[in-house]
């Protein structure tokens, strides 16, 4: 009993260090090796359409076309703290991921943060009044780091899709009745 006893606290010793101060450069080194992308559309239709709209997972593939599919893992449907598992289609790859909308503000911004995948990574949706309609803006952040060499290649395909991705979803919002 005694011996697994200190095997424990060498481990909880181990894990501090891990997770001391000393750690917290690797963990920025992380997150500047992490690509990022902008897009944004103006759709004519009002700020709390769109927001809902766009807010509400079962819509997505609507508008998302490399979206295989995506299930709501959670009792909760929308807002902070629904879960849901989401299967992608990028250049071949079938890419599955688990999220959690980790923020969500009514009519202004949502975050959608993965939480176990091959990709990990998150993204900001927000809205605000532009005109007669409403400025969508989307931003990612993704760690592509594990298709090395195909890096780039991915990372423009991702922001091709996104930027066509949004136009499908001005043409859906500003045909709706």
């Amino acid at each position: 009993g005694g011996g697994g006893g200190g095997g424990d606290n060498r481990d909880g010793f181990y894990l501090k260090k891990i997770f001391s101060g000393k750690a917290s450069p690797a963990r920025e080194g992380d997150a500047l090796s992490m690509t990022k992308f902008e897009e944004h559309v103006v759709i004519c239709r009002p700020v709390d359409k769109v927001f809902a709209y766009v807010a509400d997972l079962k819509n997505s593939h609507k508008w998302q076309t490399s979206l295989e599919s995506l299930n709501i893992t959670s009792e909760k449907q929308t807002g902070a703290g629904a879960t849901y598992h989401i299967v992608n289609r990028i250049m071949g790859y079938r890419i599955e991921a688990n999220g959690i909308v980790s923020e969500y503000e009514a009519d202004r911004c949502c975050i959608y943060k993965v939480v176990s995948g091959l990709i990990m990574g998150q993204s900001r949706m927000s809205v605000e009044p532009f005109g007669e309609g409403t400025k969508l803006t989307i931003e990612a952040e993704a760690d592509l780091n594990t298709f090395r060499l195909m890096k780039s290649l991915i990372a423009s395909k991702a922001r091709k899709q996104l930027s066509m991705d949004l136009k499908t979803l001005k043409k859906v919002l500003e045909n709706e009745s």
